[in-house]
């Protein structure tokens, strides 16, 4: 009976290791799981986190263009209402450009050439009368 008992206990000692292998490769699996849901929380978080930061760099630099562009309308209201206050003196005909006069120097074509000649052609000799057509071409 010795014997038996050895052998049960033996079975017991190894379904004791096996629920506990078993147990921890669970809590093993858990952790995992665990920690896998805390880094997707994580990245959600940081994702949400450079969203804020860029939208206040974003807000940020329309405040500064926005700043920029009032001083440059302040600048340029503050030139017109000097323009206006002074009395204006504007010369049109000094604005208009001036036509530079060119005189006509027609060089060689100023002397005129000869006319031409108006020359008859010579009439056919009498050989050339008795072909047929000659007197017609003259």
């Amino acid at each position: 009976m010795a014997r038996r008992s050895v052998w049960v206990q033996m079975q017991r000692e190894a379904e004791r290791r096996r629920r506990d292998a078993e147990r921890a490769a669970r809590a093993l699996e858990k952790e995992r799981q665990r920690q896998a849901k805390e880094a997707a929380r994580q990245r959600v978080y940081d994702e949400k986190e450079q969203k804020r930061l860029y939208a206040e760099q974003r807000a940020y630099e329309a405040e500064q263009l926005t700043r920029e562009i009032a001083d440059r309308v302040e600048q340029l209201e503050g030139l017109l209402k000097a323009s206006l206050s002074t009395e204006p003196s504007l010369d049109i005909e000094a604005l208009k450009e001036q036509r530079a006069t060119i005189p006509f120097d027609p060089g060689e074509l100023a002397t005129p050439i000869d006319p031409p000649v108006k020359t008859l052609p010579a009439a056919p000799s009498i050989l050339g009368k008795l072909l047929p057509g000659a007197k017609a071409k003259h």
